[in-house]
């Protein structure tokens, strides 16, 4: 167990005072031992999961452990409370916080110990004293903290994350149980223990933890969403549950751009969004793009009248507060694409027929009629279509240069070189990041496809048979990853057999024509047939992904070893 301590100044004559007695009892306890530490645990769920799903699932695509930081007790001011969790892979990149940036570089250093020997540990951060701000940490929150470090990875199925994963795909509540103290060598610190049916499922069980209170603690915890504390005996043990804190579902009514920053903020929370707009132009995936939200749009009367339309500044027409509401058929009804110059005819005929309504009951005469054409909004030239596609070529030009390098470069290496440590496996385990990185994209983005298509298109329709044609083809990214992973199964032999050299080179044959020629096809089929709110949705580009994609790649050319090029042609095919 380690444990940091802000350190104490020599006693000055002020220290007797009533408050530094108060302080010095609160804190350290008195001589008899009667006055333990009090730890104080809001019944506030903090295990949210949503956050740390990116870096879990690039670790276990590249078959790699991290460590798993829980935040088991606290006391005090502290920046998260019990049952908080944060992650940390070998190369120090973490995702969570459990002090607010203050103390992770101290956990990461204790983390790679974790990933190294598989042992557990028990981190203790006690700041607390009167005179840390000056000879101690300096940090914000006088409190302390317990952490326990644990290790996941091929060898425990990366549990309880896969667990916890799949509860939250599912949207389904749930708990794990963690040892955090234990005086026998049968059941040591970081044995884990499930709910019964996830137990069975991915066989998380421990004879000594199948007791009637464990399985009540677990039961408490996923109905009242708390953690809570089992100890037993003989001998003594403890075990911690952590509920799984689901993410909230938000109605959100209206979607105009004041709404956009709200869905993004939302998003960054891993909150579940409906977004609710009557008006067409409002209400696409534009509105939402890179996050699955549901959007709909309440249906518009066949005939305006005084209760289910109203005058709008800009001359149209929307719902009144009477109209009736979509929120209960949101979840159930696709979103289509509805004709905005068919919209603008009624809107403008609903306004001026109230205007003359009104002008009648004023008492003044009413000249002309109804406007007989409506020219429609025609919308300006842009090429945000093509700066999508110019990102999507990139990435997949980008993609196989990677991979043939990488298999050139292993193609040709010495024996030598092959060794643990050196830059050809530094360079070879780059390709690997940004391949496994670049693969997972374009299967969500397949995804996103048939999901859009399939609720925007009638199951008879061409555009859609042709869609579940070019997604049904072989060559998906996922069957690319699989070749990959086998690839990196074998081990790099410095002599013959060389099984990884070859296994490479067959990742790259597959990869430069069944999966390059799946992809031409579907992009062929999103130029004739997509408009740029599937391309937006569908693609999934930001600033974000840009600058994700080319630091990727910059590492790539960072390591890549004297003679290997990624500008070259790709490799010789076999006949």
């Amino acid at each position: 167990m380690s444990r940091i301590k802000a350190p104490t100044r020599p006693p000055r004559k002020y220290q007797s005072t009533p408050r530094q007695r108060v302080r010095a009892h609160r804190g350290r306890g008195c001589a008899h031992g009667a006055c333990r530490v009090r730890w104080h645990n809001g019944p506030r769920v903090e295990t949210s999961l949503g956050p740390l799903l990116p870096l879990f699932r690039r670790e276990r695509a590249a078959r790699r452990a991290l460590a798993i930081g829980m935040l088991v007790h606290t006391a005090g001011s502290t920046y998260r409370k019990a049952g908080a969790l944060m992650l940390i892979a070998a190369d120090g990149e973490y995702a969570g916080l459990l002090s607010g940036g203050c103390l992770e570089a101290d956990l990461r250093e204790h983390a790679r110990a974790v990933i190294r020997t598989g042992e557990p540990r028990t981190v203790q951060y006690d700041l607390r004293e009167r005179d840390d701000p000056l000879w101690g940490l300096g940090l914000g929150c006088e409190g302390a903290m317990q952490i326990l470090l644990l290790r996941a990875g091929p060898d425990n199925d990366w549990q309880p994350l896969t667990h916890l994963a799949g509860a939250l795909e599912e949207h389904v509540a749930t708990a794990f149980g963690v040892v955090i103290e234990s005086a026998g060598s049968d059941l040591p610190v970081g044995t884990l223990t499930l709910p019964a049916d996830g137990a069975r499922r991915d066989g998380a069980r421990h004879p000594r933890l199948e007791t009637p209170a464990v399985r009540a603690a677990l039961e408490r915890a996923v109905g009242e969403g708390r953690v809570a504390w089992v100890d037993g005996q003989h001998p003594s043990w403890r075990l911690f549950v952590v509920p799984l804190s689901l993410p909230p579902r938000i109605l959100l009514l209206g979607a105009g751009p004041d709404a956009v920053p709200v869905v993004d903020f939302a998003a960054r929370l891993d909150w579940k969004v409906t977004l609710v707009d009557h008006r067409p132009a409002y209400a696409l995936p534009a509105r939402a793009r890179g996050h699955r939200d549901s959007l709909c749009r309440t249906p518009r009367p066949r005939r305006p009248s005084r209760e289910a339309a109203v005058r709008s500044r800009d001359g149209g027409a929307r719902p009144a507060r009477t109209a009736p509401c979509a929120g209960r058929s949101a979840a159930r009804r696709p979103f289509t694409r509805v004709d905005c110059a068919r919209d603008r005819r009624r809107a403008a005929c609903a306004s001026a027929s109230t205007r003359r309504h009104r002008r009648r009951r004023r008492g003044h005469a009413v000249r002309g009629g109804l406007p007989g054409r409506v020219n429609p909004l025609r919308a300006r030239p842009m090429n945000e279509t093509e700066i999508i596609r110019e990102q999507l070529a990139t990435e997949r030009q980008h993609a196989s240069a990677v991979a043939n390098a990488c298999a050139s470069a292993l193609g040709r290496a010495a024996p030598e070189a092959l060794g643990g440590g050196s830059p050809l496996v530094q360079f070879r385990q780059a390709c690997v990041d940004y391949l496994v990185w670049d693969l997972a994209r374009f299967e969500e983005r397949d995804q996103r496809l048939a999901e859009v298509w399939h609720a925007r298109l009638p199951s008879g329709h061409s555009a859609r048979r042709a869609v579940d044609e070019a997604l049904s083809r072989p060559g998906r990214s996922r069957e690319a990853l699989a070749r990959l992973e086998a690839a990196l199964a074998e081990p790099l032999a410095p002599s013959p057999p060389r099984g990884a050299q070859k296994s490479w080179q067959e990742f790259v044959q597959f990869f430069n024509t069944v999966w390059s020629a799946r992809r031409d096809a579907i992009e062929a089929l999103l130029a004739r047939h997509a408009h740029i709110g599937d391309w937006r949705l569908v693609g999934g580009i930001d600033a974000d992904s840009i600058l994700e994609e080319r630091r990727r790649y910059q590492r790539v050319s960072a390591t890549l070893p004297p003679g290997a090029s990624l500008a070259g042609p790709p490799p010789a095919r076999d006949s």
